[in-house]
């Protein structure tokens, strides 16, 4: 049902966003504020050969080894999927700390704050905006995002899927263009449509817009 595909929408899309957005912060946060150890350096090196790596032909082994570790075409299954702190905005945030002063952590170290404490009250804040934009991108993407749930979430459609499957020309929607009509098709692209062109409107300069980095005057 649309209910359905607009319930598994906004799982698939919100948790995704919000793991996209922050888990390569805190991969970049650490990377970035703790470079005197040997391992922040290994793991850049590593994503950044992951990032350089070609990924072609390699979904029927991550699909092998999706099912049988038992988390394939499950939403949790997905969202650890999405969990490796990687990608290009892991880079962005990586020089986003890279600017930002180290006055921040050693003052509130002086306070007894922890490690933990530093990097949730303190350089979180500080790059809020950029973690809501890059959540906002990835929102808008994945929002409209079909192959990913028709690869990896074949029985959780997405109202993306479920549109694809409504106006593709292949076999495997003709039941689907037998049980919903023109009407109903068209009203679910419009529940595709209609909230993007929400988000947009309200966030438009924070999307067009550029990340301005915050500091203290040396």
């Amino acid at each position: 049902s649309l209910l359905g595909m607009l319930g598994n929408t906004i799982l698939y899309t919100v948790g995704g966003a919000l793991i996209y957005a922050i888990m390569p912060c805190m991969t970049a946060y650490l990377c970035a504020k703790y470079d005197e150890f040997k391992l922040s350096g290994a793991i850049f090196v590593v994503y950044l050969f992951m990032m350089s790596m070609p990924i072609v032909g390699n979904y029927p082994t991550e699909l092998t080894f999706l099912r049988n570790i038992g988390i394939y075409d499950t939403i949790w299954g997905n969202y650890i999927q999405k969990m490796t702190g990687s990608g290009m905005y892991f880079f962005v945030y990586y020089a986003y700390f890279k600017g930002v002063s180290n006055t921040y952590r050693e003052a509130a170290e002086i306070d007894g704050a922890s490690q933990f404490r530093v990097m949730v009250t303190i350089y979180f804040p500080l790059a809020i905006k950029m973690i809501s934009t890059v959540f906002l991108i990835q929102f808008v993407t994945l929002w409209n995002d079909y192959q990913t749930p028709l690869m990896y979430l074949p029985t959780h459609p997405t109202l993306a899927f479920g549109i694809y499957l409504l106006n593709s020309g292949n076999g495997s929607g003709d039941g689907l263009r037998k049980l919903y009509g023109t009407t109903v098709r068209m009203a679910g692209c419009m529940m595709l449509a209609v909230p993007i062109t929400i988000i947009f409107v309200i966030f438009k300069e924070r999307l067009m817009g550029d990340v301005s980095l915050g500091g203290i005057k040396e």
